[in-house]
């Protein structure tokens, strides 16, 4: 109630003189507890007229020092835009990973009173429910990952819908069928490898967690969906003077005015720079400026790029990006098989990793790279012509694919060294195991493009990436999605260390924490699985030889396996899982 009064006598024309201090000090921490309360799904059935948190911003003037809108005829416009939009932290994007970062936030006691905007671009999901046949759209979440899941609140969501669930791993290639590298669960003392979920599932289950999280009173996290960013500004800091980057026409209107600076300093003295700075220096302090389509400007002492790919975000900052396109599509489609299982298969070939993850008893998902050309083929082929080719390349021999004259393996040694081999390095005794048998093809097959991407930084004063928007990877061995969530739980925890001692979220000395601890861990990742790739691509004789090699070799010590399973499953060897 005195909530909905101080908002009616703010949005006054001329309220009482003795009154506006009074009311502008209530007016932030009342709306605030009433946004909150409201929650997520009323604030996205309602029109942009009848909310104020969807509401643009509906000002006379335009400042011509930082192009924020502003209303100069009454100092309360300019007090509605500090309280109404201003926020601690802005994710823009509401994927998983911009998704389950917030969630981390909003449920981490240090910082559930954090005011944090979730920004996305779709309309929010209005109900889930789990579909007879599995989406075409999964990830293998590792064990660091459903952790993750479960401290934000959201794992028994998803496992109560639907997950797939894989305790062993089979890895092997064309070129010899005893050279195979196989995991098991029970050797690690945890109860899976990993699991496969749909993307939907996590999608809608980390909604519901926001939902339930902006209705709690102590809790500070709004979505704002469908919010499509159009603008970003960023300060910088020249000096021990702060100012703000503004757009290219304020910035040839200012260099008229201050020499060629095209910057506003909160240093100036000049009075008409003190009657119309900007909302963000009357609060003694540089924020980032995010502009909604529809006018709305959002302040924040910190921007999440989790944008995706394409991030707009990342475009904006100016922050490069390096990489490559693999010139391949991977394949994706939702298969049926003639025997449950519970192991995740993959076999290289000559044209790229297949493989095969159990979703539940009857479906699994099939991921299989090609060259552009030869997917594009796979995807219009008849059902029963393209069940027959994944089989097929399950099933075949070493023999099938040396029929167009491909050397085999250790040919090009001398023959006495040839005889010396399988004593020097002895065979396993047991071929690679085969998949079930797929009998069917659930609807169509579907492709996506393959690249690599990363970017040079992941941070820039008052701004940070996370997930797709800084790094983009082969699925070789389902880590895209695990590399991002391990983002959005790095840099979460960034944040708690900030608010614990009192720094500024957007602070460059804060943020490179979280840049160089991901940039390293990723990089080395990316670049492993992109190694991977290409050994298994070469197949002339010595380069096939040594990979047959190494094979055995990494099969037979347990050190390597070992370090490869942590490293796939993100956690720590001999310690519980809960404890990571």
């Amino acid at each position: 109630m005195l909530g909905r009064w101080v908002e009616r006598s703010v949005g006054r024309r001329r309220p009482l003189p003795w009154l506006q201090g009074p009311l502008l000090w209530l007016q932030g921490p009342l709306l605030s507890t009433a946004r909150t309360r409201r929650g997520m799904a009323s604030m996205s059935a309602q029109s942009p007229a009848s909310s104020p948190q969807q509401q643009p911003l509906q000002h006379s003037q335009q400042s011509s020092e930082d192009g924020a809108e502003e209303d100069d005829s009454s100092p309360y416009g300019r007090a509605k835009t500090l309280f109404y939009d201003r926020y601690d932290i802005v994710c823009v994007g509401g994927g998983i990973v911009g998704s389950i970062f917030a969630a981390l936030l909003a449920s981490n006691p240090m910082t559930s009173k954090l005011r944090i905007a979730v920004l996305e671009s779709s309309p929010p999901p209005e109900f889930y429910s789990v579909p007879d046949v599995p989406d075409l759209r999964v990830a293998a979440i590792a064990p660091s990952s459903r952790r993750c899941f479960e401290q934000a609140g959201v794992w028994e969501r998803i496992e109560h819908r639907r997950v797939g669930v894989y305790t062993d791993m089979h890895v092997w290639d064309t070129t010899s069928d005893d050279a195979h590298v196989h995991w098991a669960a029970e050797e690690y003392g945890v109860s899976e490898l990993g699991h496969v979920v749909e993307n939907n599932n996590m999608q809608f289950s980390l909604f519901e967690r926001l939902t339930e999280l902006s209705t709690a009173p102590d809790c500070g996290v709004d979505v704002l969906a469908p919010a499509k960013v159009t603008r970003l500004q960023m300060p910088s800091v020249t000096g021990s003077a702060l100012h703000l980057n503004a757009n290219p026409g304020f910035a040839t209107r200012q260099n008229k005015r201050t020499g060629g600076s095209g910057n506003v300093s909160q240093r100036s003295n000049s009075s008409s720079m003190k009657r119309r700075q900007s909302p963000n220096a009357r609060l003694g302090g540089d924020f980032a400026r995010v502009t909604l389509d529809g006018g709305r400007v959002i302040t924040a002492k910190l921007v999440v790029g989790a944008d995706g790919a394409n991030s707009f975000v990342r475009k904006a900052s100016g922050i490069e990006s390096i990489g490559f396109d693999y010139n391949q599509m991977g394949v994706v489609a939702t298969v049926r098989t003639d025997a449950p299982h519970t192991t995740a298969w993959q076999r290289f070939t000559p044209d790229g990793p297949l493989s095969l993850m159990p979703i539940d008893d009857t479906h699994s998902s099939v991921v299989w790279s090609n060259p552009t050309h030869r997917a594009r083929e796979l995807c219009g082929v008849p059902k029963q012509k393209l069940i027959q080719e994944m089989n097929d390349l399950f099933a075949a021999p070493p023999q099938a694919f040396r029929a167009d004259g491909r050397d085999t393996p250790g040919s090009f040694l001398p023959p006495q060294l040839r005889e010396l081999m399988p004593v020097l390095f002895p065979t396993q005794g047991d071929a690679a195991p085969r998949p079930p048998q797929i009998v069917d093809v659930v609807g169509k097959p579907a492709m996506f493009p393959l690249k690599f991407a990363h970017v040079k930084s992941y941070v820039r004063p008052r701004l940070a990436l996370l997930g797709d928007a800084a790094h983009t990877i082969h699925p070789v061995a389902g880590q895209g999605l695990n590399l991002g969530i391990a983002d959005a739980k790095a840099l979460a925890d960034i944040v708690v260390d900030g608010v614990t001692t009192g720094q500024d979220l957007g602070s460059l000395s804060l943020l490179q924490a979280y840049s160089e601890q991901q940039l390293k861990v990723n990089m080395a990742k990316m670049t492993a699985m992109s190694g991977i790739l290409t050994a298994f691509t070469v197949q002339s004789g010595p380069f096939a030889f040594a990979r047959e090699l190494g094979l055995h070799v990494f099969n037979n010590t347990p050190a390597l396996k070992d370090f490869a399973a942590a490293t796939a499953m993100g956690i720590e060897l001999g310690k519980p899982v809960s404890e990571q």
